[in-house]
């Protein structure tokens, strides 16, 4: 789920036009799929040091844009890879992909919003 103050946030940076909040809609969109299989590859493969890293540029680029819950997700993920946890990661995998496609719905129709 999208935190509602953060896009409002965003949609304020050019005085409610929408513009910079679909820019990065679209940055998130183009890179987040690639992301998310590299992630699932490092959690199947349990690749400790693969897992944080990417886990890390999956919570940033949430955050960014306000999706909080996917972005806890991700920073679990981060944590058991830092700390070379396996034990739970394909638990917290599904918890983010999960809630990785109610955001990308939200994102959507937020971007269908600010671009008409």
């Amino acid at each position: 789920m999208i935190n509602k103050t953060a896009i409002e946030y965003l949609k304020g940076l050019d005085n409610g036009l929408g513009g910079v909040l679909a820019e990065l809609i679209d940055v998130f969109f183009q890179h987040t799929p690639g992301l998310l299989s590299k992630l699932q590859a490092h959690v199947n493969e349990w690749q400790a040091k693969e897992v944080e890293q990417v886990a890390h540029r999956l919570k940033g680029s949430s955050l960014n844009l306000g999706a909080e819950e996917v972005a806890k997700h991700f920073g679990k993920l981060e944590e058991l890879g830092r700390n070379d946890a396996p034990s739970e990661a394909k638990t917290y995998l599904e918890l983010a992909l999960k809630e990785f496609e109610i955001v990308e719905q939200e994102l959507l129709e937020l971007k269908k919003e600010v671009s008409s």
